[in-house]
């Protein structure tokens, strides 16, 4: 139930603008955001252990459309549709949120890289909450720098605390915390 109130926090804050708006309050400006409910928006969860499955379900009370990413193909309660590591890209190109609760193991390391960023829309973010090492940080770094992704909620990082001449921590779009 953490995790996914973590994960959700960061999704209703950033479909209702929470940020700019307090942003905007700061500046005493009056400026009405553009916002946009979760119900039909496509959440993609990428390992499907107990973590996985719990913010599939929150995921599903919320209406949204929920595909799953595991080795198997195995269904998963609450997950509408699931796709097996040979569909990754099939799978990514269709999300608005990629969560990503993978494990750390040998074949997850450095499971997402630059080639899976840009099969995602340009519009999704990114969320992960697994392991540090399922992504390739600099491949991450190369994609936020050219937009390829709409941005990044980070909790875990290959090396921790995450070093202060780290580039996420410049990125606007990126929002860092310590591995909550």
């Amino acid at each position: 139930p953490l995790m996914s109130e973590y994960v959700f926090s960061y999704i209703l804050a950033i479909e209702r603008s929470l940020v700019e708006t307090r942003n905007n309050q700061s500046r005493r400006l009056w400026l009405p955001l553009p916002y946009r409910g979760l119900s039909g928006l496509t959440i993609g969860i990428a390992g499907l252990g107990s973590i996985g499955r719990h913010i599939a379900l929150t995921a599903s009370h919320f209406g949204m459309k929920v595909l799953g990413l595991n080795r198997t193909g195995r269904d998963v309660d609450a997950v509408d549709q699931l796709f097996t590591v040979d569909e990754k890209h099939q799978f990514l190109a269709q999300l608005d949120y990629l969560i990503v609760t993978l494990p750390e193991t040998e074949t997850t390391a450095k499971f997402f890289n630059f080639d899976d960023f840009c099969a995602m829309k340009n519009s999704a973010f990114l969320i992960s909450v697994g392991r540090g090492s399922n992504l390739n940080q600099e491949d991450l770094i190369n994609a936020l720098s050219q937009k390829k992704i709409r941005g990044a909620v980070l909790d875990v990082f290959e090396k921790e605390p995450l070093p202060v001449d780290n580039p996420l921590w410049t990125f606007e779009n990126v929002y860092v915390t310590p591995h909550n």
